[in-house]
């Protein structure tokens, strides 16, 4: 600013200091560089030297400052934070940087002006930044406008892809939820499917552990789903193999990678016996990879024992078909012996007759050897005779022979009932029913079963005056038969069992009650026990060991008594007492059907 001031005088200028007086009427002090005349007069050139700093000059200069320091850090910020920016808004944040820079410079500016009185209009840097600040809030506003439209627009944009993200979860839950419903009615329908299957199945995974089960496989095993479910495989039966076996079926599958077909048996923990065709097949997921295996259990233990009792009805057969034979050889056998054993017989009689002869010609020719018989004529007569006498042991034959033939005749005679029971017993009975007597039929039994009993029991009869009943004779000795050898093998067993050697008894008795024939065939054996009481006349139901029995003797008994005879069979028995059979016969016959008893 240039200021007309008093002028020095010529020569003695000097630069200095002087007082000057502005057109604001303000006193200033103006330091004077330089001096030039111009028309006469003087002209200075001036710097404002500022008055002495106040208290108050350094508050405003401090806040200048911190406002400086502000804006700097504000310069700073605003450059970390310009390249994550989007691309539209760089140029912007730029713009707005350099301003705050121009605000910066603003700041240093007027700081210096107000501190070192430099000669530049404070009005002018104050309208500059005033400018700049109104331009600055300008571009803020349009920048923070723009930003707002840009937030506005992503949000937008956003809420729409949000709905859109909502539908596709809305949809894809759907989806989710349909296909869980589909999987649950899937397993719905496995489960049913599975618990429709006959056989009993389940799913073991690669660690032995039950993953599923049928009901089949819980009926056969006689545990509940949960029990089974999640447990060792075998757990399930008492005689399962763990997988370090060769005979597991996973270990098997493992190793060659197929299904497998096998007969197994199996135990189950109530101790039950179960015959069973396994079919193990691997279980692989989609990538072929093993995860199990699936075993199907098919109870074959009714066709087993069904097998069993064919080869054992098979054998029954044939042994029957054997004694049928033996029986038919019997009958001719003893056709055959009984012609010879008449032949003996009658000579064994004619041998006796023939002895009483030569006994009476011996006691006479004996009489005439006795001393008061003896003469002088016949002495050497009578010496030879009685030689021959004492070399013969006459007395002694006398008495032995008699006895002898007499034996002998009992013999014969018990060979010819043995022979004739013998042809009566297996002599086949007509298919129709006639009257028999049943005391004769029995005597014949006994008589050809003397074999099975009389090394261990005695036989007492007792039979009543029976009338002839009708029957079928052969097949009520077979019944007979059974009965008496089963009495039989009860007291061997007793015996055995006891270590005793003392016979048992056999007690036979028959009689009428009212119009029935009634037979009782007691023994002194073991008795029976109340569960095998009860099934007594079970075909091929047997104590008995194998070779032994077959277990149809009683079962034959009660078809022949009942169904044949329309008649009851009764058996009663009682531990260490023995047992009683007591068979009631129509004395006529009747279309009235029977029963048993036990």
């Amino acid at each position: 600013m240039f200021l007309q001031t008093t002028p020095p005088k010529a020569g003695n200028f000097k630069p200095g200091t002087r007082n000057a007086l502005f057109s604001d009427k303000k006193t200033c002090r103006l330091k004077i560089f330089s001096y030039t005349l111009l028309s006469g007069e003087g002209a200075y050139s001036t710097t404002p030297t500022p008055p002495a700093m106040t208290s108050q000059s350094l508050f405003f200069n401090g806040m200048i400052l911190v406002g400086a320091g502000f804006m700097l850090t504000s310069i700073l910020l605003s450059l970390k934070m310009l390249p994550p920016l989007p691309r539209p808004f760089r140029r912007q944040w730029r713009v707005l940087t350099a301003f705050m820079c121009f605000f910066l410079l603003g700041y240093i500016c007027f700081i210096l002006v107000h501190s070192t009185g430099v000669p530049l209009p404070a009005e002018f840097i104050s309208a500059l930044i005033f400018l700049g600040g109104s331009f600055f809030v300008f571009l803020v506003l349009r920048l923070i406008r723009q930003v707002i439209a840009d937030l506005l627009r992503k949000d937008k944009l956003l809420q729409a892809i949000n709905l859109e993200l909502e539908d596709k979860v809305d949809q894809r839950t759907a989806e989710l939820a349909q296909s869980l419903a589909d999987v649950d009615q899937l397993s719905v329908d496995l489960s049913q499917i599975l618990n429709t299957i006959s056989t009993g199945v389940r799913l073991i995974d690669r660690d032995c552990i039950v993953q599923r089960v049928n009901r089949s496989f819980c009926i056969m095993t006689g545990m509940k789903e949960e029990e089974i479910v999640g447990s060792k495989c075998y757990t399930c039966f008492l005689d399962e193999h763990c997988q370090q076996s060769d005979l597991c079926t996973l270990h098997l599958i493992g190793a060659a990678g197929e299904a497998i077909h096998m007969e197994v048996v199996k135990t189950t923990k109530t101790g039950k016996k179960l015959h069973c065709m396994l079919t193990a097949t691997p279980y692989l997921d989609k990538e072929g990879k093993l995860m199990g295996i699936v075993e199907d259990f098919q109870d074959i233990s009714e066709r087993v024992q069904a097998e069993q009792e064919r080869e054992q009805m098979q054998t029954q057969l044939l042994q029957r078909s054997k004694l049928e034979s033996v029986g038919q050889l019997a009958a001719g056998i003893a056709h055959e012996i009984n012609t010879p054993i008449q032949y003996i017989g009658t000579n064994i009689d004619f041998f006796s007759e023939s002895f009483n002869d030569i006994s009476g010609l011996f006691e006479k020719l004996q009489s005439i050897a006795t001393p008061e018989e003896n003469t002088t004529a016949c002495s050497q007569v009578t010496e030879v005779i009685q030689k021959a006498l004492n070399e013969a042991d006459w007395e002694f034959l006398r008495e032995e022979i008699p006895a002898a033939l007499e034996q002998t005749r009992e013999g014969v005679n018990r060979v010819s009932t043995i022979v004739r029971a013998m042809k009566e017993f297996s002599h086949p009975g007509s298919r129709e029913k006639a009257p028999a007597d049943l005391n004769q039929i029995i005597t014949n039994t006994l008589m050809v079963s003397s074999n099975e009993w009389k090394y261990v029991a005695e036989i007492e009869t007792n039979f009543g005056d029976l009338p002839m009943v009708p029957c079928l004779s052969d097949e009520m000795g077979q019944v007979f038969l059974n009965i008496i050898v089963n009495a039989a093998h009860a007291i061997a067993d007793q015996q055995k069992n006891s270590g005793g050697e003392e016979k048992g008894r056999i007690r036979i008795s028959t009689s009428t009650a009212g119009t029935v024939a009634e037979i009782r065939i007691s023994d002194s054996g073991g008795g029976m026990e109340e569960k095998v009481k009860k099934r007594v006349f079970d075909p091929f139901f047997t104590t008995k060991e194998v070779g032994r029995g077959t277990g149809q003797g009683l079962s034959i008994a009660r078809n022949v008594i009942i169904t044949k005879h329309q008649g009851t069979i009764t058996v009663d028995s009682e531990v260490d007492k023995g047992t009683t059979v007591t068979i009631c016969l129509p004395l006529k016959e009747s279309k009235d059907q029977g029963g048993e008893q036990t």
